[in-house]
């Protein structure tokens, strides 16, 4: 005897299937780690304009601004004769992983040279983020490394 299937019990195994489908997507994107540029993005987004004016101060430096990578250690310059008094932030951006995130207090030496020992970074790729005021006006500068 030949088992016949109704048209509904068809539509509802088609129907039934589609919900699992859509509920598991649902689930895995669920636990999936989001990691935003910065946590105050949006914040941040209102300082857009000062951020771009102090990245054209920054050019209107010209090379006088340097960031190097030698072995495991990066190496900052600043021309000496801006290089005191500054303060400002070093931070080593990690575009996979926000959690590797890491900021530095600027102290450049008399000759305006700041060493960052990179020892207990992981390898891959960072952005090298460079914000700092002197004389009253804000500096800005990006760089990409590859740490090996």
């Amino acid at each position: 005897m030949k088992i016949r299937w109704h048209w509904g019990f068809g539509l509802a195994a088609v129907y039934t299937a589609f919900a699992a489908g859509t509920t598991g997507v649902a689930l895995f994107a669920m636990r999936q780690q989001v990691d935003l540029v910065s946590a105050d993005y949006y914040a941040r987004s209102l300082d857009h304009d000062a951020h771009l004016a102090a990245i054209e101060r920054t050019l209107a430096l010209g090379d006088g601004v340097r960031v190097g990578l030698v072995g495991r250690t990066l190496d900052l310059s600043w021309p000496a004769e801006r290089a005191r008094p500054i303060a400002g932030t070093v931070t080593l951006y990690r575009p996979s992983s926000a959690a590797a995130d890491r900021t530095i207090r600027i102290t450049p030496d008399a000759a305006g040279m700041m060493r960052v020992p990179l020892a207990d970074l992981p390898a891959g790729r960072w952005t090298v983020q460079l914000a700092w005021q002197a004389a009253g006006l804000t500096y800005y500068l990006e760089r990409e490394v590859v740490v090996r």
